[in-house]
């Protein structure tokens, strides 16, 4: 068994009024796979699908709690954003799937790039980075992350190197 601690984890979780057709949409029409779906306590619907290993979660909110579909509450309420291979074949396998495409392929300084909405009204924005893009985002990241802590106005240090030092199953490098 390893002891090196998974990294944590930003996970989208997307309301749908019909979870079961979400699940089936979205990998018919953008090339999800699905990794699960079950009933809740409640009665309703938890599904997990996941493209190219990033996984997303759905289900179907609380409206005692505003947690409600884009369709329901007239307005996109997040948006997804996915790095593609190749934007324009994926774009014709969403559109003869019968997704709703908002903005065909194009190119924009930062890629090629097009935009759809699920049926329930998710926002979509698929993207091919430019070359060299990625790269230099992941660059900037390690280097923000190899910086000692900035100490606040009060000369407090940000929370990161208490956290770190309270683990001490963490190796921080750099």
């Amino acid at each position: 068994m390893s002891t090196t601690p998974k990294p944590p984890q930003i996970i989208p979780y997307l309301f749908y009024s019909d979870v079961p057709a979400a699940l089936d949409f979205l990998c018919r029409a953008f090339g999800f796979e699905e990794e699960m779906r079950t009933g809740t306590p409640s009665g309703g619907m938890h599904g997990e699908a996941s493209f190219h290993g990033q996984l997303v979660m759905m289900g179907q909110g609380a409206r005692e709690r505003s947690l409600t579909t884009p369709r329901a509450a007239g307005a996109a309420t997040m948006g997804v954003f996915i790095y593609l291979d190749d934007v324009d074949a994926h774009y014709a396998a969403a559109k003869a799937a019968g997704a709703e495409i908002v903005d065909p392929p194009k190119d924009v300084d930062y890629g090629r790039t097009y935009r759809a909405v699920d049926p329930e009204g998710a926002s979509l924005v698929l993207h091919d980075a430019a070359e060299g893009e990625l790269s230099a985002r992941a660059n900037r990241l390690c280097a923000c992350h190899s910086r000692p802590p900035r100490s606040g106005r009060s000369g407090i240090q940000t929370p990161w190197k208490s956290r770190l030092d309270s683990r001490p199953d963490l190796t921080v490098r750099g």
